[in-house]
């Protein structure tokens, strides 16, 4: 399956199984089969075949629909603020993430973090703090450009929740040393179009 197909198909396949979820509320009925007759009455042919045709994705499925229905939104919530955030970065994309989740989005600041290291070609960097200023500094060697000192640590605890960056704490000093992750490469590369 190709990169958008795959991206589309996943992105649906969830929207579907938010919304099953949403009308179904707390009734007993919530299990695959019942969501493969759901799919049917609501023209999703292609997704019921996909699902019939994978015992695992059958299986999982499965689990996602027995997980309280709460706990199931509140996930799918926190996945379309992920996704929302990241695609507020994709020029082909960013209106529409923009209009449809305002609130999420990372700054500017933390884009150029992840480009510097990008381009860098170091595997991290670390955060100098002195008494009146805050610094990244990349291993080995180098300083990242900063704009907003004030928040700075906002905008990495925001890349390390989303996994853009990786972090481990030295054991001498127990300061925080921040490392590339694959997802961060692969944005860069989407934001600047490669």
């Amino acid at each position: 399956m190709d990169p958008l197909t795959a991206s589309t198909t996943f992105s649906t396949l969830i929207g579907l199984l938010s919304l099953f979820k949403q009308e179904r509320k707390a009734r007993e009925d919530q299990n695959s089969a019942v969501f493969i007759k759901w799919l049917e009455e609501h023209r999703h042919e292609q997704i019921r075949d996909l699902i019939l045709h994978s015992q695992q994705l059958s299986e999982e499925i499965e689990k996602a629909l027995s997980e309280d229905r709460e706990i199931i939104l509140a996930k799918l919530s926190k996945i379309d603020e992920i996704l929302a955030t990241l695609l507020n970065r994709v020029e082909s994309v960013s209106g529409i993430a923009n209009l449809l989740q305002p609130n999420f989005g990372l700054s500017d600041q933390a884009v150029s973090i992840l480009g510097q290291l990008v381009r860098s070609k170091a595997k991290e960097f670390g955060l100098i703090k002195t008494m009146s200023k805050i610094g990244l500094t990349l291993i080995p060697g180098g300083w990242m450009k900063v704009d907003e000192e004030r928040f700075i640590e906002d905008d990495l605890k925001t890349l390390v929740d989303l996994n853009l960056l990786s972090v481990r704490y030295g054991s001498q000093s127990g300061s925080p040393f921040y490392g590339i992750t694959r997802n961060a490469l692969k944005l860069i590369e989407a934001i600047e179009g490669k």
